[in-house]
C-alpha cells in the first residue's frame, strides 16, 4: 500500500512539473507575404512567445492562404482561427460605423484620423465584443489613391474605366453604378490577373499595396489626391482572448500597441519608397486641381444616400464629423 501511494504522488508531482501545453493563436491576414506587415507580425509573434515564455504561439498565416476577409472572419467564428489582421472592409462587416472616419475626403492628416479613432473606439470596442472580438491594435496603412491604366483627374474620368471595388463590398460597388461607374468586385488575390486580361483599370489604393502587388505595371497613373486613409486593425476571439491569464494579457495588448507604432513609422516611410520606386518604373502622378476636388466632393455628397444607411447608421458619421470639428477648432 506504502509504495502505490508512493507511485501516485510520483505521477501527481510528474502533472505539476510538466510544461503545460501552449495556447495557439492563428492569425489570418490578406497582407502580402514579405511585406512591412508580414515581417512586423512575425515579430509580434516572437514577442508574444518571449513575453508568455512560450505559454502563448501566435502563427501567421499572411497572402490571403487562408481566404478573404469573410472567410478569416468566419473561421474565427468556428474557432478554426482565433484572430486576423483586417482592412476597412473587414472590420465593416463586424461594424459598419467603423468605417464613419474613412469616408471620402473627411480626414486631411493623419492626426485627424488619430483623434477621431481613440474617441470612436469606446463604440467601437463596445459592437466589437457583442460580436464576440476584441481589437487589440489599429494600424495605419497609408492613404487611398486612385491608380488607373488611363489618367484620372476629373470624376468623369474614371467612367471610362472599370473600376475594382473589394469583393463582399457589394453596397459600395452599387453605390458606384448607381453614380454611373462601372464598377467589378472580386478578390484582393485577382487584381493582377484582371489588369492584365482587361478585367478592371481603375483601383483605390495605398501606394505600398499597389506597389507589393505590382498593380503599377498596368494601372500606370495615379491621381494625387487623398481620397481616404486606408487604417486596419488587429482583432482577436474573445473567448480565447479570455483563456490568458490576464496579468499576461496586459502585456500582449501592449506589445500589439507596440507593433501598432512600429508598423505606423515604417508604412509611412515605405509608402513614400513605394511612390518615388514606381515613379522609376514608369508611374505618373497627376495634380488634381481645386475645381476637380469641388467636383469630386460633389460626387460623394450625391453617393451617399445609397452608402449610409444601409452599410450604417449616419449617427456615426455625424459623430465623427463633430469629433472632426471639435479636434479643427482646437488646431484653429
Amino acid at each position: 500500500m506504502r509504495k502505490k501511494r508512493l507511485h501516485i504522488g510520483f505521477l501527481i508531482l510528474i502533472f505539476l512539473t510538466a510544461e503545460l501545453p501552449a495556447l495557439t493563436i492563428k492569425m489570418g491576414s490578406l497582407v502580402p507575404v514579405g511585406s512591412p506587415w508580414d515581417l512586423n507580425l512575425r515579430r509580434l509573434a516572437a514577442e508574444w512567445e518571449m513575453l508568455s515564455d512560450k505559454e502563448i504561439r501566435l502563427k501567421i498565416y499572411s497572402g490571403g492562404v487562408v481566404g478573404d476577409e469573410a472567410d478569416l472572419l468566419r473561421k474565427i467564428r468556428i474557432n478554426q482561427l482565433q484572430a486576423a489582421g483586417l482592412s476597412p472592409l473587414g472590420l465593416s462587416q463586424i461594424f459598419g460605423g467603423v468605417v464613419a472616419p474613412a469616408m471620402p475626403m473627411l480626414v486631411e492628416t493623419e492626426d485627424e484620423l488619430e483623434y477621431l479613432l481613440e474617441k470612436m473606439f469606446p463604440v467601437f470596442e463596445e459592437e466589437f465584443e457583442k460580436k464576440g472580438l476584441k481589437i487589440l491594435c489599429w494600424n495605419f496603412v497609408g492613404w487611398g489613391y486612385f491608380f488607373s491604366r488611363d489618367p484620372v483627374v476629373y470624376p468623369d474620368d474614371l467612367k471610362d474605366q472599370i473600376f475594382w471595388v473589394s469583393d463582399g463590398n457589394f453596397r459600395e460597388a452599387e453605390a458606384w453604378r448607381k453614380l454611373g461607374y462601372r464598377a467589378a468586385t472580386f478578390s484582393a488575390i485577382d487584381v493582377l490577373i484582371q489588369l492584365h486580361t482587361g478585367g478592371v483599370d481603375a483601383m483605390l489604393t495605398a501606394p505600398l499595396y499597389t506597389a507589393l502587388n505590382q498593380w503599377f505595371s498596368v494601372a500606370r497613373h495615379m491621381a494625387d489626391l487623398k481620397w481616404v486613409p486606408v487604417y486596419g486593425a488587429l482583432v482577436i476571439s474573445t473567448k480565447v482572448w479570455m483563456k490568458i491569464p490576464e496579468k499576461l494579457r496586459l502585456q500582449l495588448e501592449t506589445s500589439a500597441r507596440e507593433f501598432a507604432v512600429r508598423m505606423d513609422d515604417e508604412t509611412r516611410k515605405a509608402n513614400k519608397e513605394a511612390l518615388s520606386l514606381m515613379q522609376k518604373y514608369g508611374l505618373v502622378i497627376h495634380e488634381v486641381p481645386d475645381q476637380a476636388k469641388q467636383e469630386w466632393k460633389r460626387l460623394i455628397e450625391e453617393g451617399l444616400s445609397d452608402f449610409i444607411g444601409d452599410k450604417f447608421d449616419i449617427k456615426y458619421l455625424n459623430m465623427a464629423k463633430a469629433y472632426l470639428e471639435e479636434y479643427r477648432r482646437t488646431k484653429s
